[in-house]
């Protein structure tokens, strides 16, 4: 077994342990036990029990990449495409709660760290947005999306809108809005007229 196959065995490991525990709770003995590999291979791939979960929220940054990117190469009317791709996005963590989980809890570790860890969660944060990114640059080449704004930011507000519909709507028990209409509120807003006016009553 090479040594990236046993890395994503102990990867596959804590994701089974997340499920049955709080990340907290997770030691290295136990992923040990749950990988079969000894608790030295462990350390030949991370450094300790953070940088395993941090890796470990990376891996999910670049499955989900992986996903978006074929989503985006796809020959199909653009308003689809856009639609598949938030609806793999929202996929892959329904399908991957603890990944998920792993994530939200390294973002909220990342908001507090400085240095190289800041710049490496950064660094891979913002390779998922610019996955997104790249099916909102054919929305401007095609006028559908506006061009006054970086479409960087634009999918940074677009993943936000999707992790709201996926978790804190549910956690409030509210109606949740179809992926059609959450595509239909990013592309046109929420109000009816024409556009924002501050003298508006």
């Amino acid at each position: 077994m090479t040594q990236s196959e046993r890395k994503k065995q102990i990867l596959d490991a804590v994701e089974k342990l997340a499920a049955r525990k709080k990340l907290y709770e997770i030691t290295l003995d136990e992923v040990a036990r749950s990988a079969k590999v000894g608790k030295g291979t462990i350390y030949k791939n991370f450094t300790d029990k953070d940088d395993l979960f941090f890796q470990m929220a990376v891996s999910g940054f670049d499955e989900l990449c992986e996903l978006i990117d074929n989503k985006s190469s796809q020959k199909i009317p653009y308003q689809k495409k856009l639609l598949n791709a938030c609806r793999e996005i929202n996929s892959f963590f329904g399908r991957r709660k603890q990944m998920f989980n792993i994530i939200q809890s390294e973002t909220a570790k990342a908001l507090w760290a400085k240095g190289e860890l800041l710049e490496r969660w950064f660094q891979h944060k913002q390779k998922l947005i610019k996955s997104v990114a790249i099916i909102l640059e054919e929305g401007k080449w095609l006028s559908v999306i506006r061009n006054d704004i970086s479409s960087e930011v634009m999918a940074a507000f677009l993943l936000d809108m999707l992790r709201t519909r996926g978790r804190d709507l549910h956690e409030h028990n509210v109606k949740i809005p179809s992926f059609e209409v959450l595509i239909d509120l990013f592309l046109n807003g929420v109000g009816v007229g024409e556009g924002f006016d501050e003298n508006m009553p």
